[in-house]
């Protein structure tokens, strides 16, 4: 599992106008979870953007540095401003490497379907993570499946998930992963059908109804 190191402060103020304040100066407001309890962090604006960048999803043990004592912990999750798309805050969860975690993992698709390549299908998605249980050094980055042999109308499913030994899958295994579909044709409803052929049938009586006889 990549490891990593994010320099964090403690701040005990806490509110909207502090996170404002926060974000103006540079840096980001975050918490920390552990058994039910909150702790209010303050972290680097610039570290936490090249951070997310550089791992991009993956699940990463993060050594917070306090400047004078360090937590573990993973990252949660994070919110960005659904304006400017800037980021806002974070959230994540301490850990000990003892102590075995419950995380969403996300799911990599290897290869390209043969139902895709030769029978001109669609892949399709249905999940995009799944949850696991680990001890914190045996969590996966992610997960990867390959799809390389699915046809048209075949289906990949949690059970079918390769797992790293010390790794548990919590997700329903029935679940689909993604499958691989053809392309929908638009046809005609029944009610549809009889009506034109209806108005076709009124046209032809049309054209064959005699004219009207001229008065003498």
């Amino acid at each position: 599992m990549q490891k990593v190191t994010l320099n964090a402060e403690a701040r005990s103020a806490t509110g909207k106008g502090i996170a404002r304040g926060l974000r103006r100066s540079g840096s980001i407001p975050a918490v920390m979870y552990k058994d039910g309890k909150a702790e209010s962090l303050t972290l680097n604006h610039k570290e936490m953007i090249n951070f997310i960048n550089k791992t991009r999803g993956e699940k990463v043990l993060i050594t917070m540095d306090f400047g004078g004592s360090q937590k573990l912990a993973l990252m949660k999750e994070y919110q960005v401003d659904p304006v400017d798309n800037t980021l806002i805050h974070a959230d994540f969860m301490e850990i000990a490497m003892d102590v075995a975690v419950r995380v969403p993992i996300k799911i990599k698709l290897m290869g390209e379907p043969i139902g895709v390549k030769r029978d001109k299908g669609i892949l399709e998605r249905q999940i995009r993570e799944v949850e696991v249980e680990a001890l914190p050094n045996n969590i996966p980055g992610h997960l990867e499946v390959s799809v390389k042999e699915l046809g048209a109308g075949d289906a990949i499913h949690v059970r079918d998930i390769p797992v790293p030994e010390g790794v548990k899958i919590l997700t329903d295994m029935s679940d689909p992963v993604a499958s691989v579909t053809l392309p929908k044709v638009q046809t005609e409803s029944g009610e549809e059908v009889e009506e034109k052929a209806e108005a076709a049938a009124g046209e032809k009586a049309e054209e064959k109804k005699p004219e009207d006889k001229k008065e003498k």
